[in-house]
């Protein structure tokens, strides 16, 4: 998918719906400061349904991360890290992401407690690091894990995990 205008793509798991919607007004208010107002974010919700087609992973029909619109990447994980994808999920050909030893692809359910599998948002961030390193986008990750935070809510900084 082409994009016609400076964007934000926000990337995340389903448990974020309401930091998506702060980084959306983020976006908008940003783009009101900016000369001409042309920014937009773009989250896979607001789009035209027509786009997806049953079968095939979101990531195949989403803005590439490489298109020169694209200014700008924000990742968000609460406690869960997405979808898994599925195994016939074929990486597009300009993506030379090499998966982290914890990462699991195709990930067939196996829970050895030691890797996680690609998740949609997983492989969205890993791929807009990537060209971060290469073209110097900006990319912003950030994890929410309440059960963590309120697990570790009495323990000093060196105690904590």
């Amino acid at each position: 998918m082409a994009l016609e205008e400076p964007t934000v793509f926000i990337s995340a798991s389903s448990d974020m719906t309401e930091e998506v919607a702060s980084v959306q007004e983020a976006v908008r208010h940003l783009a009101r400061d900016l000369p001409g107002g042309r920014l937009q974010p773009w989250f896979w919700k607001d789009s035209d349904p027509g786009d997806f087609v049953t079968g095939r992973p979101y990531q195949a029909v989403l803005p590439r991360m490489h298109d020169t619109d694209l200014r700008a990447v924000v990742c968000l994980f609460g406690e869960r890290i997405g979808t898994p994808l599925p195994g016939d999920f074929v990486l597009p050909p300009e993506v030379e992401v090499g998966l982290p030893d914890y990462v699991r692809f195709p990930h067939n359910g196996a829970n050895d407690g030691k890797t996680v599998p690609l998740t949609g948002t997983l492989f969205e961030m890993l791929w807009a690091h990537q060209l971060s390193r290469r073209d110097g986008r900006l990319v912003f990750t950030a994890f929410r894990a309440e059960e963590a935070l309120a697990r570790n809510a009495n323990l000093t900084p060196g105690q904590r995990r």
